[in-house]
């Protein structure tokens, strides 16, 4: 399958391995490289179980459509960098992002609003910008969410305020604020000083 064309182009004119993702790029990228990259793995085959049977082509094209809205959604949201990357002959052969994260007010404040589940309408693209596919597994999906949530939050939940001279806000607290720096390894008390 021929990639898409780039609008991208470097210093020398040849294209880079490594290019920015555009909105045009998203339905080709969720079929060629998003969806299948993740059908094999264990979130894929939890949030989309299948007894013995394989998709139905309107249930593969549901999934990569997902796929596509996904990524459409993170370009259009600002918080989200997205990389294609190439192989040497110029086949698309993956997809890199990362996430800045917001501070604590502005993740508050977007938890007021309606989550993407609640107003979403199973399978209906029409009365609805947030739709899910039909073989998803909600219930498997807000478990998965959630523990990823819990384990980001655990991981880097406390570094809120990593430049605090820069903000102007005091760093928050950790729960081993203390003179001897303490760190919890799970099992005991562990000193940083010795």
């Amino acid at each position: 399958m021929a990639t898409p064309p780039s609008d991208y182009t470097c210093a020398f004119g040849a294209p880079p391995a490594v290019e920015p993702v555009f909105i045009g790029d998203a339905d080709h990228l969720a079929r060629a490289v998003d969806s299948p990259a993740s059908e094999s793995g264990p979130l894929f085959r939890s949030m989309f179980p299948r007894p013995d049977a394989e998709f139905s082509e309107q249930q593969k094209d549901e999934i990569i459509r997902w796929h596509a809205d996904g990524i459409k959604e993170a370009i259009i949201g600002g918080r989200t960098y997205l990389r294609k990357l190439r192989h040497v002959d110029g086949t698309l052969v993956g997809l890199a992002g990362w996430v800045v994260e917001r501070s604590q007010e502005e993740q508050a404040d977007s938890n007021k609003n309606k989550t993407a589940v609640e107003a979403a309408k199973v399978g209906n693209k029409q009365k609805s910008e947030h739709w899910l596919p039909g073989a998803l597994d909600v219930s498997a999906w807000l478990k998965v969410s959630a523990a990823l949530k819990k384990e980001r939050y655990r991981a880097i939940g406390h570094l809120d305020n990593v430049c605090p001279c820069c903000a102007g806000a005091k760093p928050a607290l950790s729960p081993w604020t203390n003179e001897d720096q303490a760190v919890d390894t799970g099992k005991q008390r562990v000193s940083r000083y010795g």
